[in-house]
């Protein structure tokens, strides 16, 4: 999910900390309050299958009276109650129903014992002896690596054993019933409760596309704000939260209505994903909330002392589990915390008791407290421990990251603090110590240098994972983010680049170094994938900043075997697989429905082009592979510029074979015929999937079609091109650039003969290329220079056995100013008094958007909607005349009242005064790109400055004096030709 916006300010502000306090002896801590002699207590609840069982200690003799009520129950005077009379030791036992007379599961009730006029206090059940609905094991993985997941279809490709989901309450649970089709209804506590269909059906197919692919999965539940009328945010929302902070909203735990929702919601929800059919995709854990120890931004409870937050949150994470655990034995609830250990997040109003941010190990403590008093429960701990900079992937630098247990931070580099404190006797849960996922934490890749910038993240990653791997306690590690996401304040924490040009924040565009550690580090080529690391680092072996290191352990994951494929080769068909209806295909990634259309199988998808989308079919049996060599595919209906199909088939015994294809980029149908001669002829098949994709992301498919599944007896050599190419442009100067192609091999006999040709409008010279060893996985780079100038589509061709390849190329972007220095060239505007260039921010984000500076602008007080500006000159005018367009981040204080809207105006002036202008609305406290299209102006030629302006639509006020930022000016070229052309 989001990431805390308070840390990106707090991360490294020393002025923010507060100081380490010691921790409490256990008796002080977990003492129970003191009370009259006679006041009874609770000492336990246990809720069985045929009644709640109450034991407690009172007076000898005494008469007690025990009661169940929940909120819900209050509010409506219902009431169940029992009197017991007290044995002559003091102790009683009190035999309730598990369900009151107006329907309310009392499993989820408030139990008090009156004697004398006095009372216990409140007590929860603690222990539940109830059989679950399933008594399903947890879901069986092979090693820690996990990863918040966007694109389901890649993260079966890279392994991911563990995965964590976000679920809105808010968006999935209505207040009031829609359309009958739209609405699912649910019953609990006795009464219906509404849900959205759709939504139910989209967190479907997250699941279940993760816990299909073999990974356990864990729901990050929250509850966002929302403006829809129909949802149940509002009712779902602590009463007191704040109206102005907050990204999460804390849960409603206050009201009866509260209660109920949350109850219903948690309900659905394990109803839904721990069923034994797997029907809707199966989920193991239930993460309650997001970093409560910083809940004015991530669990907005409005100001509270934590004693205050925490009997309202405890009671949401005791719901969680009570219901989750009534649907699943297996199934796990966990709190979830910052890398804040001693030291709070975020600022609190004053030097007193914090009301807002909390230490994580102070909510640790407090939570056990809170069990001792009302009656304890397994929770566990869904963790971050990002590094102390979330901008600074160093990790293994931090400096604050004590081995001590009173460190300020818990990252990565001290993580086993965190493990040794919960072995405390007084944090376990009967006797157990709790367990511990890391449920979100992520390496930035910082600004600079592309390839460093990459190997700095990525040996962040591979110190992160070994540091997880050889720690025990910790069940999972789960990396932030699949693709970076451009509203995180600058960080760029993704696998996957994201594409810039859309307005989409997280598009995937292009995988970065990490994403080929992350895909090995679980598998025999682990060392291999992290050699570089050591570098980085500055070690020479892993045991060095490793405790416990063992490299003969880390081969946890069986990768898929890659092997080679045939296109369009003659064959001798062996046995149909898929029959006149295609029996027994389903949909599989990105695939909404498949329908049978003229004896194909069709399939109705959404995704990126670049993602895989695809069906499959299953053999619980298994399906003896015999004297068949290789499996052939016929696929049609897909268009592209490089598209391509992948056969992926799965054994009984687990083995995985990958074999892919190149498909045309016209649509027309080709047969793909993946090699099988690497599996003996006793192999059981147990699962085939047959997928596709293009290679971009700005363009949506929308189908594919199977015509033909079958095993083959024989492989013959391809008659059409198979290999992949991949084009990266890469600037030079502002007139020069590199073209590289990178040449992949999948075929199973080898490309044969290329020869690089002009096409789209460039000069390129004929380039032979032998590409006969070019065997499956293989890499072969060409370049080619480019001259930058006014014509030319970014394209060029291979000529491969005769049959052209068109290869498209991104334009490379090339930094004007990035701001790390001094600001020369820049000064101030309209109703600007000075500028600055600055490495903080006192406002969200805190952080420059790319490197250590960014330019800070002093408005001067004058009417809200007049722009106030900064402009930067260039001595020398500058020929922008190859560029598409020109790209800024700008960033503002916000604070206008009553404004509806903040515009950044940017103005590019020409030598010969002609301009190029763009107004576009942005959101204050977070880093917005901005861009202006410098195409077809003939004054790109010669610019000679570029001004920056902000202003408020619809203020109030009668003036206004802002502060706005601006980082990272530069320029997209486009319109390439290549050298003599």
């Amino acid at each position: 999910m989001d990431l805390l916006r308070t840390a990106l300010v707090a991360a490294g502000v020393a002025a923010a900390t507060l100081a380490a306090t010691a921790l409490p002896p256990a008796e002080a801590a977990w003492a129970a309050p003191t009370t009259a002699a006679q006041a009874p207590t609770i000492t336990g609840v246990t809720y069985g299958s045929n009644d709640v069982a109450v034991t407690g200690q009172a007076a000898a003799g005494a008469t007690v009276e025990v009661s169940a009520s929940s909120a819900a129950l209050a509010e409506d005077g219902d009431r169940t109650s029992v009197s017991v009379t007290a044995g002559d030791d003091g102790s009683f036992r009190a035999s309730l129903p598990s369900e009151s007379e107006s329907g309310e599961d009392l499993r989820y009730a408030e139990y008090t014992a009156t004697a004398a006029g006095t009372d216990s206090g409140s007590h929860f059940v603690d222990d539940v002896t109830a059989p679950s609905r399933a008594d399903l094991p947890p879901t069986p993985v092979t090693s820690k690596k996990g990863l918040q997941v966007q694109l389901s279809d890649d993260a079966e490709d890279l392994g991911v054993q563990h995965a964590a989901i976000n679920v809105s309450l808010g968006q999935i649970m209505w207040v009031r019933p829609g359309s009958a089709d739209a609405t699912l209804e649910f019953r609990s506590g006795g009464r219906t409760f509404w849900f959205s269909r759709s939504a139910l059906e989209s967190l479907d197919r997250q699941v279940r596309g993760s816990s299909e692919a073999g990974a356990s999965v864990s729901l990050i539940v929250l509850v966002y704000r929302s403006g829809d009328p129909r949802s149940a945010a509002s009712v779902l929302t602590d009463p007191g939260a704040s109206a102005g902070a907050g990204t999460v909203m804390g849960f409603n735990t206050t009201t009866a209505e509260g209660v109920a929702h949350l109850r219903a919601a948690m309900e659905l929800l394990a109803s839904r994903y721990t069923q034994p059919d797997r029907a809707h995709g199966r989920v193991d854990g239930f993460i309650m909330g997001n970093e409560v120890d910083a809940q004015w931004e991530w669990s907005q409870s409005g100001e509270k002392t934590l004693d205050e937050f925490l009997d309202g949150y405890s009671r949401a994470l005791r719901i969680g589990w009570l219901a989750t655990t009534k649907y699943s034995s297996s199934a796990r609830t966990y709190v979830s915390l910052t890398h804040s250990w001693t030291r709070p997040s975020g600022p609190n109003p004053d030097e007193g008791e914090p009301t807002r941010y909390y230490a994580g190990r102070d909510v640790l403590d407090g939570l056990v407290a809170q069990g001792h008093r009302e009656g304890g429960f397994p929770w566990q701990v869904a963790y971050h421990p990002y590094p102390q900079d979330l901008f600074d992937p160093t990790v293994w630098d931090d400096p604050d990251a004590t081995e001590d247990v009173d460190a300020p931070v818990v990252t990565f580099r001290n993580l086993d603090v965190l493990t040794r404190y919960l072995e405390r006797p007084e944090l376990r849960f009967h006797g157990d110590v709790r367990r511990v996922i890391l449920s979100e934490q992520g390496c930035n890749t910082p600004s600079g240098d592309r390839d460093e910038a990459e190997r700095l993240q990525a040996a962040c990653y591979a110190y992160a994972y070994y540091r997880t791997r050889f720690l025990d306690g910790i069940d999972a590690f789960i990396l932030h983010r699949h693709v970076d996401h451009g509203a995180e304040g600058g960080l760029n924490l993704g696998l996957w680049a994201r594409d810039t040009a859309l307005s989409d924040l997280a598009a995937p565009s292009r995988r970065k170094l990490a994403y080929e550690v992350f895909r090995d580090i679980d598998t025999r080529r682990s060392l291999q994938a992290t050699e570089f690391a050591k570098d980085v680092i500055g070690i020479e072996d892993w045991s060095e900043v490793i405790p416990g290191f063992d490299a003969s352990v880390l081969g946890d994951r069986r990768a898929a075997v890659r092997t080679g494929s045939v296109v369009d080769a003659p064959s001798r068909p062996g046995r149909d697989l898929a029959g006149p209806a295609f029996a027994g295909w389903e949909a599989d990634h990105n695939v909404t429905s498949v329908s049978v259309t003229d004896g194909a199988l069709s399939a109705a998808a959404t995704s990126y082009d670049l993602q895989w989308r695809g069906v499959r079919r299953r053999w619980d049996g298994g399906l003896r592979l015999g004297g068949s060599r290789g499996l052939a595919v016929r696929v049609s209906g897909v268009a592209d510029d490089e598209a391509v199909a992948r056969v992926r088939v799965t054994t009984s015994d687990g083995r995985v074979v990958d074999a892919d294809g190149r498909l045309p980029a016209d649509g027309s149908a080709r047969t793909v015929t993946a090699d099988l001669r690497s599996l003996p002829r006793s192999a059981q098949v147990a699962e085939v999937q047959v997928w596709v994709r293009g290679n971009g992301s700005t363009r949506r498919s929308t189908r594919m079609q199977v015509e033909d599944v079958r095993l083959t007896t024989r492989l013959s050599r391809s008659t059409a091109a198979n290999l992949l190419v991949e084009g990266t442009l890469e600037a030079t100067s502002a007139t020069q650039a590199r073209l590289r192609l990178d040449l992949v091999g999948l075929d199973a006999y080898g490309a044969g003969p290329a020869v690089v040709l002009p096409c789209g409008g460039w000069q390129v010279d004929r380039t032979p290329l032998d590409l006969s060893s070019l065997r499956i996985g293989r890499e072969r780079s060409v370049e080619v220079p480019v001259h930058l100038g006014s014509h030319g589509n970014g394209t060029v061709c291979l000529d491969v056995g005769g049959e052209r390849i068109q290869v498209a190329v991104d334009a490379p972007r090339i930094s004007l100013d990035d701001l790390d220095g001094d600001g020369a060239g820049w000064r101030p505007g309209s109703a600007v008094s000075a500028v600055a260039v600055v490495s903080a921010i006192a406002n969200a984000p805190g952080r420059p958007a790319q490197g250590t500076g960014a330019l800070e602008a002093t408005g001067s007080a004058a009417a809200p909607d007049v722009v106030h500006s900064v402009v930067r000159t260039f001595d020398t005018p500058v020929d922008l005349s190859a560029v598409s367009m020109l790209e800024l981040s700008v960033n503002s204080y916000g604070g206008a009242v009553g404004a509806t809207s903040y515009e950044a105006v940017v103005t590019v002036t020409s030598a010969d005064g002609t301009t190029r202008r763009t107004t576009t609305s942005y959101t204050p406290d977070r880093w917005n790109r901005v861009t202006v299209d410098l195409r077809e102006w003939d004054g790109a030629s010669a610019v000679s400055s570029v001004e920056v302006g902000t202003r408020a639509v619809g203020s109030t006020l009668p003036a206004w004096a802002p502060r706005f930022q601006v980082d990272d000016l530069g320029v997209v070229l486009g319109g390439l030709t290549a050298a003599g052309g």
